[in-house]
């Protein structure tokens, strides 16, 4: 299954070190870095990502020719600090309020 983030456009961070083929034209993504997705892919083991900032060249694998693409739980959706706080105030609003009984 696709998280709901994993879109085509979609800014995310990579979480996890990628290993791949030890060849010199192959790109990998780097831990902290934000990409945008350019293309999902479905696999038997899971989702597959293509992104804006890395290109590579396409190889011959198992499944015929296709460009290396990097497994989807190396990244998380990057999150703004607009965007998380403005979550985090909205459940606040709508969160009833408690009193708490002071002691005197």
């Amino acid at each position: 299954m696709i998280p709901s983030w994993a879109k085509v456009g979609a800014k995310i961070v990579c979480v996890l070190q990628i290993h791949g083929p030890a060849r010199s034209d192959v790109q990998f993504p780097t831990v902290k870095k934000e990409y945008i997705i350019r293309e999902v892919q479905l696999f038997a083991e899971g989702a597959g990502l293509h992104l804006v900032e890395i290109t590579n060249p396409v190889m011959f694998t198992d499944m015929g020719l296709l460009e290396p693409y990097f497994h989807i739980s190396a990244f998380r959706p990057l999150i703004s600090l607009q965007s998380d706080l403005e979550t985090h105030f909205v459940q606040f609003l709508r969160s009833p309020l408690t009193r708490e009984k002071i002691d005197g």
